[in-house]
């Protein structure tokens, strides 16, 4: 429409400009539908190869054995991973109170708010796996980044990914349309936001896929799935274990509305990887 009418007022240049952008983002907007079809059939077709291969009631044994199994549970091992949590959540907290003043995470700079927030989950990375190693490793409690096999890291964690998708679709689909016509808000998390400013940005754009795609799975499968859920394994079982970190990982998430319920979800795939697994690892790919 606007290279209508910049062609119909004689700005040819202008009406060209519009024209290459709306083929521009014709070209992109295919390219995701494309994409999301794609992963979608995949996950489809990844579906159907597990019901129907021989594999599926060992698959389906393993989860079972690990959701029932109370863990270990010795006397003071639930205390010691909870301290770890604590302590995560402690420093989450103070961090950024504490260094307000100093204007670090001020400003319009995507750079500058990216390299703060990349420096605030290696910070907290560190505190969390310091405090592990203070709190639980002098009684042998294990963290969960068990040794495997980088093949099998991979492929379990994709193959969970292709999983994840149509779960995703058949539920989110229908519910965002009750939302919509219940008038609930719906809000996406704040990083998708910042990849999506700092687009013409290449290097903001890489810390923040950095943040996202490294360091924040490093650091939530620590606490969630590996301190708390050890935590709470021991007192409620994996069942319970699985249902309240689902819940929690969901709830400190900055989303409402339908992506609070498509982080739950994913929350459950991450304890599913992580019970069938034995390792963090896989749930970190994922």
């Amino acid at each position: 429409l606007r290279e209508r009418l910049h062609r119909h007022a004689g700005d040819a240049e202008r009406a060209e400009a519009d024209l290459q952008s709306a083929l521009g983002g014709a070209l992109l907007a295919m390219v995701a539908i494309f994409a999301f079809t794609a992963l979608l059939g995949a996950g489809v077709l990844a579906w159907l190869t597990i019901l129907f291969t021989p594999a599926r009631g060992r698959i389906l044994a393993r989860l079972a054995e690990g959701l029932r199994e109370r863990g270990e549970a010795r006397e003071g091992d639930s205390a010691r991973q909870l301290a770890v949590v604590v302590t995560f959540f402690a420093a989450s907290l103070a961090i950024p109170f504490a260094v307000t003043p100093l204007g670090l995470a001020n400003g319009d700079d995507p750079v500058r708010r990216a390299a703060w927030t990349l420096a605030l989950e290696v910070g907290l990375l560190l505190i969390v796996l310091g405090a592990h190693r203070v709190f639980s490793t002098p009684a042998g409690v294990d963290l969960g980044f068990r040794p495997v096999a980088p093949v099998r890291a991979l492929g379990v964690g994709a193959l969970a990914y292709l999983l994840l998708w149509p779960v995703l679709v058949l539920v989110l689909l229908p519910l965002g349309t009750l939302f919509e016509r219940l008038g609930l808000p719906t809000q996406s998390h704040p990083i998708v936001e910042q990849l999506q400013a700092a687009s013409e940005r290449p290097g903001a754009f890489a810390l923040w896929f950095l943040i996202a795609a490294v360091l924040a799975p490093l650091l939530e499968e620590a606490v969630f799935r590996g301190s708390l859920h050890g935590a709470l394994r021991g007192r409620f079982g994996g069942r319970g274990a699985l249902l309240v970190v689902a819940v929690l990982f969901a709830v400190i998430h900055p989303q409402v509305g339908l992506g609070l319920v498509g982080v739950f979800l994913v929350g459950v795939a991450l304890s599913l990887v992580r019970v069938h697994e034995g390792s963090l690892w896989p749930g970190v790919v994922l």
